[in-house]
């Protein structure tokens, strides 16, 4: 199935499970391929592959030796290929292109990141040896095409300007990582693939931000990378605007606060038969109110982790902001601490105060849920 055509008769094709970049001439190619990776300008093809629909997801011992068995059953030279993998399905991928002038840049990317989202810096949990290392479903995976040609330098800066774009569309969904309790960055598996059309009569030089060959770049990726996480698992805008996506990362869960609100509906032995408790839970916290109260405490959390505001001002923002929504009401129910605060004796780690904070939280929620029936 033909997904692109460039002018330059280059061709990006679907095959079954398998995206297959084919050059038509020569192109300048970087890629964090472990086969035929780094620099090459001796390529014919490029891929990216969905390993999840694969019965033996890895068809080698190593990740270099799977690429090498996949392009084999592709059909391709194995010395003139390159190719990344993935968990991320085909059929999902996005394609977008902005052009300044005669310049242009074309982005296919696969993405998922609801199982591996990770934050640079994350605690890992493997370390490759010479027995290879196990694959993870989701990935983003982006496979980048520039009209023009570009120097190696311009290919490395290139690499970073798409990574960048990658990150600032993920921190825009606002992307838990799955590791910490940070936002995401990335996944552990992400891969990139750049080509350059070594033909081209225009070689470029520069491809960070402050040039439009960056622009475009950050352009077409951000853009494909949120268009293709939406086709892969429906994430957007919408799917993130929720309390517990925001407020997951720290420990405050829909499973979790639901028991809460049932197990304090069964001590004061409420009889709500003519609700759907769950419903009415959904329903509850759907509130625009509360789901831009969580957004505010989120921010609030990471500043505070980011050691960019103090203690003292986490604290005052908190109670100001419950305040301002809910009013003092609010805090005069015996169900509800009055207050958030931090006894003098208490544990004056960040994480403990994140801790705290959500159970407190998760109190005043189920208590304004209960208040709400």
């Amino acid at each position: 199935m033909l997904l692109h055509e460039f002018v330059n008769q280059d061709r990006i094709v679907r095959r079954q499970d398998s995206i297959i970049a084919e050059f038509s001439a020569k192109r300048r190619i970087l890629s964090t391929s472990p086969l035929n990776g780094g620099f090459r300008d001796n390529l014919t093809h490029a891929f990216i592959h969905c390993a999840e629909r694969t019965e033996d997801a890895m068809l080698g011992e190593t990740y270099s030796e799977h690429i090498r068995a996949t392009g084999l059953i592709l059909g391709l030279n194995t010395n003139t290929m390159c190719g990344i993998s993935t968990g991320a399905y085909a059929e999902n991928a996005a394609i977008e292109t902005r052009s300044f002038k005669d310049t242009e840049i074309t982005a296919l990317v696969t993405a998922g990141i609801d199982v591996n989202g990770g934050r640079s810096g994350d605690p890992a949990q493997w370390h490759e040896t010479d027995t290879g290392y196990i694959h993870v479903p989701g990935t983003i995976n982006i496979m980048l095409f520039c009209n023009n040609n570009l120097t190696e330098g311009a290919l490395a800066r290139a690499l970073i300007t798409s990574t960048e774009a990658k990150s600032a569309a993920i921190s825009e969904l606002a992307v838990p990582s799955r590791y910490s309790r940070g936002l995401a960055t990335g996944s552990g598996t992400d891969g990139v693939i750049i080509v350059a059309d070594a033909t081209s009569g225009l070689t470029l030089t520069e491809a960070g931000n402050h040039f439009k060959l960056g622009e475009l770049i950050g352009q077409a990726v951000s853009a494909a990378v949120k268009n293709a996480l939406y086709l892969e698992t429906g994430l957007n805008t919408s799917r993130q605007f929720n309390v517990f996506r925001r407020l997951d990362r720290f420990g405050l869960n829909h499973k979790h606060l639901t028991n809460k609100i049932l197990l304090s509906l069964s001590e004061s032995k409420s009889n709500l038969p003519s609700i759907n408790i769950e419903n009415s839970i959904s329903d509850h916290f759907a509130s625009r109110k509360l789901v831009v109260q969580s957004i505010i405490f989120a921010h609030l959390l990471d500043e505070l982790s980011y050691g960019l505001i103090s203690t003292n001002d986490f604290i005052e923002s908190i109670n100001n902001v419950l305040i301002s929504y809910h009013g003092n009401q609010f805090f005069t129910s015996s169900n509800v601490i009055a207050k958030f605060e931090i006894p003098d004796s208490s544990d004056q780690n960040i994480n403990s105060i994140i801790d705290r904070f959500i159970s407190f939280y998760s109190d005043f929620l189920v208590f304004s849920y209960l208040r709400s029936v």
